[in-house]
């Protein structure tokens, strides 16, 4: 019968306002006042004693519903404070959907992995096996992995939210005395203005809807701890916290606080929400990272090579003949913002190698090649000579080439001139850019040609010590005359130029 009679009492409530709408009687300030006394009376009947509508202040039971949150959550806002923005963070909530195959693929492609791969591994085989294993990793990141991945992030940037609430800054409006972080205090909370916390309930109210109660928790809280490596919350403490956020998300009772307070009946709160795609973040850092490790073992690699071929073709003799083709005099040019010479190593490299080798042992050889021997067929013996000639051609142009880059020089004035200026003067800068790309163009054009001929050069010396080594020689009749004039033997004469050349044209191919 009471049922009956409230549905009664609501349906006329209902056609008095319609006849009122109609009559023209309504008064929205009436309306809102009636609707404001409503909600005032369902604050009363869930017994939450949070503001007082005739003084308009907050009561201390609020400040004890945050205090809950507070003495649940300060030890948390300490270890996790970079929490939101932690990569690791992140990669072991992704990793918490991998399986153990897929973990150990992840691994396999670490830089640490890498890098201890390599040592045993040639280059080009290592790099192929990374593609691979590379396609089969993010293969494994399908539609509904990374939902699941970015739905557990989700909700622990929720939690992580509610963590770092500046419950403190809160509770002072209630306690001005209260320490941060000191959990042993006993706070005294009093009354405050409604309007001193209207922002940070209305911040709170960002976070706390969000908040789903029926997650698995205790799962994220594994996650943080492996993250900070130590226990973040107590459990009991949780557990009741927990509970606490079941109840104010049932009754809304701080939303309604939050209506009072605005005096607004239609306030909703306007959810902090979190979109993040951390799995297309994290592919993209592995491939950029797996990019980078091979990069720096190719470069590690490049480097080892050329330091074993500068030993092979230099011993433990410097290199560096040249006087201004010179990595010192780079100085200047790139504190001026400007590459400078890019060939130094590769053409002091090759001015050493046509002092020390072409105009020594094999200028020796050739000689013994060209002038007692009897050849059956004599072009090979002319490309030979064309060849070595061609290199000892070189170094009348290279020791030029340096020459024209000193103070002396117009050429070498011209760009130091320019270079000095470059840093004030865009004109200057151009100039001297423009002059540095001849020269290098000038640099690698010998080194080219350089290569070219010792090719060729060693190419024929391969064939003749063939012909050396058989029995029966068909392109040199004479090789034991030859034999006897040589100073060593003439096999020994070969293969120690012929590695020479070897080396040289490996070197220079690393550059040009």
């Amino acid at each position: 019968m009471k049922g009956g009679a409230q549905a009664g009492s609501t349906q006329a409530g209902f056609m008095k306002k319609l006849a009122d709408l109609f009559m023209g009687s309504f008064d929205p300030q009436r309306e809102k006042k009636r609707m404001l006394k409503a909600v005032s009376k369902s604050l009363r009947k869930i017994g939450a004693k949070y503001y007082n509508t005739k003084t308009g202040k907050v009561e201390p039971g609020l400040a004890k519903v945050f205090y809950e949150f507070y003495s649940t959550f300060a030890p948390a806002q300490k270890i996790l404070q970079h929490a939101k923005s932690s990569k690791v963070l992140k990669t072991i909530v992704i990793e918490s959907v991998l399986n153990k195959d897929q973990l150990d693929l992840k691994e396999r492609l670490s830089e640490e992995s890498i890098l201890k791969r390599a040592q045993n591994s040639d280059y080009q085989q290592l790099v192929n096996e990374i593609k691979i294993e590379t396609k089969d990793f993010l293969s494994c990141f399908d539609v509904n992995s990374t939902r699941e991945i970015n739905e557990t992030y989700h909700s622990l940037s929720i939690l992580l939210n509610l963590i770092h609430f500046d419950y403190h800054f809160f509770l002072r409006k209630f306690d001005p005395h209260l320490p941060e972080g000191k959990i042993s205090y006993a706070p005294r909370f009093e009354s405050t203005n409604a309007e001193h916390v209207s922002d940070e309930l209305q911040e709170f109210l960002e976070i706390l809807p969000l908040f789903d109660p029926a997650q698995n928790w205790n799962a994220l809280w594994d996650m943080l701890r492996t993250y900070r490596s130590t226990e973040i919350i107590a459990k009991d403490a949780w557990r009741k916290l927990l509970s606490l956020i079941r109840k104010l998300r049932r009754t809304r009772e701080l939303e309604l606080v939050v209506q009072l307070i605005k005096e607004d009946p239609f306030y909703k709160p306007k959810l902090k929400q979190v979109t993040e795609n951390i799995v297309d973040g994290f592919l993209s850092r592995t491939r950029h990272n797996i990019e980078l490790t091979l990069q720096k073992i190719s470069k590690q690699q490049r480097s080892s090579t050329i330091q074993s071929l500068l030993k092979s073709l230099f011993g433990s003799s410097s290199y560096n003949r040249l006087i201004n083709y010179t990595e010192e005099s780079n100085e200047l040019i790139v504190k001026k913002g400007m590459g400078g010479f890019t060939l130094t190593l590769p053409l002091n490299c090759l001015h050493a190698f046509l002092k020390d080798v072409v105009l020594g042992d094999l200028r020796q050889l050739v000689e013994l090649l060209l002038i007692p021997a009897k050849w059956t067929d004599n072009s090979p013996s002319k490309l030979l000579s064309d060849s070595f000639h061609q290199l000892q051609d070189l170094v009348k142009e290279l020791d030029s080439f340096d020459a024209k880059l000193s103070e002396e020089n117009e050429e070498g004035r011209r760009l130091q001139s320019m270079v000095s200026r470059a840093d004030k003067n865009p004109q200057a800068q151009y100039m001297a850019r423009k002059i540095l790309k001849k020269i290098n163009d000038g640099a690698r054009n010998m080194l080219v040609r350089s290569c070219q001929s010792t090719i060729t050069l060693g190419k024929v010396l391969k064939q003749l010590y063939e012909d050396y080594k058989k029995p029966n020689a068909q392109m040199i009749l004479n090789w034991r005359e030859i034999n006897t004039r040589a100073k060593r033997d003439m096999g020994q004469l070969f293969v120690h130029n012929y590695q020479k050349l070897y080396h040289f044209v490996q070197l220079v191919k690393l550059y040009v």
